[in-house]
């Protein structure tokens, strides 16, 4: 669904992740996506997250979160107000408890002159969206209107209007200026409910990724680079380069005629700034279109036949996904069950820049450094959160002392002379002073008649030496 979606943020419920989940079995980083999740720790179940864009500048807001199931992201825009996103899951129909938490979260986000975007699943099943009031038949009439006045205390406007589980509008969208949202529509899903695509006009902040050169060494035309190499080296003994020019001039000329051989005979590529999963190919793209046809059948006819249709491509959609996740795996590892005796012996070694590849996006997770509070402030950003540990460490440490080490010394001294203590080296150091050392000339010889020298260069350095030292009868 992701793939072929393709979108900048996604917002989720009933993750159903715990801690011991690394982010990396759930979003798998070829999908380009930066996690942030709230995971149910105690009970099963439950749990929220919100996938950004790596290319997206957003972090954690931390300081929105309450008691209850939600987490927070903000987004920096491009030339407007900030972007918040939420992500809120409320487990039971009547929770007035979480509904609670959820309006103390909510308000400190409204106070914040940001846009607000709130996603989720709110269980709310008797609220007539068309009206925005409770059908007639609802049970729980005040928990309904306690909800729809936190929705009008908070400015809020719901945009989802086709149902998201059978008839019932249960995955809600809210926002603080629905001008921006083009349209919301709803698609296949990959549980019990469908997912809610929503289009908007925004333009976050980007952080442009250079594509980088990669030079194709396997094509190479070494024989032209070695003599391209030579003609340098004849050119430069011709014109008497190596003697006449300095070591910066002889440098820079190699280098660039280096630079220019690698570029000449050395083919290249630019790097791809697309992130795709590699095991999805045309005929999965195919079979996932075809889903989605059926799923648009399935709701405009609401059929016995288009149902079970649109379930069964679903399925087989989950099964050739796994199949081909599955021969990835076996094609980097080259192991294939179907091989022949014959050519098992032949088997080729594994691709190691694949694997390596999957290894390195398989390690344990690495978050940084979270959101600091100082003082009851909160600090979000790297250069904040650097100033936030500098003075931690520097808060350990007694402040430099103003004066000298020998006014420090001759306070000692006074101290010791004032309560009428002798003073000695020990009130300074615990250990005995050092004997004073005595240089004489026998001493000075009896060394030099120790030497070995062997080489004429050891001769003459120690005849300079004894040049250098005064000889005192």
């Amino acid at each position: 669904m992701v793939t072929s979606t393709n979108p900048d943020i996604i917002i989720g419920t009933e993750s159903w992740l715990k801690p011991k989940h690394f982010d990396n079995e759930i979003f798998h980083p070829d999908l380009g996506y930066t996690p942030y999740r709230r995971d149910r720790k105690k009970q099963a179940g439950g749990g929220v997250f919100i996938a950004v864009k790596n290319c997206i500048i957003a972090q954690e807001a931390t300081n929105l979160q309450t008691d209850c199931e939600n987490i927070w992201v903000k987004i920096e825009m491009q030339g407007s107000k900030p972007l918040l996103v939420g992500s809120y899951y409320k487990p039971k129909e009547n929770d007035p408890y979480s509904l609670d938490e959820f309006n103390k979260s909510l308000s400190m986000a409204t106070k914040s002159n940001a846009t607000v975007w709130v996603g989720g699943d709110f269980n709310m099943p008797k609220l007539d969206w068309s009206n925005i009031t409770p059908t007639s038949d609802c049970k729980l009439q005040s928990h309904y209107r306690d909800f729809i006045n936190i929705l009008f205390d908070n400015n809020l406007t719901q945009v989802v209007k086709d149902p998201t589980r059978e008839n019932h509008i249960l995955d809600l969208f809210l926002t603080n200026n629905p001008s921006i949202v083009n349209r919301a529509n709803v698609i296949p899903g990959i549980s019990d409910h469908d997912a809610v695509l929503v289009d908007t006009n925004t333009s976050a902040r980007i952080k442009l990724q250079k594509p980088r050169k990669i030079h194709l060494y396997n094509k190479a035309d070494w024989d032209g680079l070695r003599l391209h190499m030579s003609n340098l080296h004849d050119s430069l003994t011709r014109s008497k380069s190596y003697s006449n020019k300095s070591v910066e001039e002889l440098w820079q000329t190699i280098s660039s005629s280096i630079e220019e051989g690698v570029n000449t005979f050395i083919p290249s590529k630019w790097s791809s700034s697309k992130n795709k999963l590699p095991w999805i190919k045309v005929n999965l793209k195919r079979l996932y279109r075809k889903r989605d046809k059926a799923y648009k059948q399935y709701k405009s006819h609401n059929s016995n036949k288009s149902r079970e249709k649109y379930l069964s491509i679903k399925h087989l959609c989950r099964k050739e996904t796994k199949l081909a996740y599955q021969n990835y795996l076996e094609d980097i590892l080259n192991i294939n069950n179907n091989i022949s005796q014959e050519h098992e012996q032949t088997q080729t070694r594994p691709n190691t820049k694949k694997l390596y590849s999957l290894l390195k996006h398989s390690k344990q997770d690495s978050f940084g450094i979270d959101s600091l509070k100082k003082h009851n402030k909160l600090y979000t950003s790297d250069q904040d959160k650097a100033t936030v540990l500098n003075e931690q460490f520097q808060s350990v440490f007694t402040s430099k002392s103003p004066v000298s080490l020998k006014f420090l010394a001759d306070m000692k001294v006074q101290d010791q002379a004032d309560t009428g203590r002798e003073v000695s080296h020990t009130s300074f150091s615990p250990h005995n002073l050092m004997c004073d050392i005595d240089i004489s000339v026998k001493g000075v010889e009896k060394l030099l008649k120790n030497l070995n020298p062997i080489r004429l260069q050891d001769l003459i350095k120690l005849d300079a030496l004894c040049s250098k030292i005064p000889v005192k009868n």
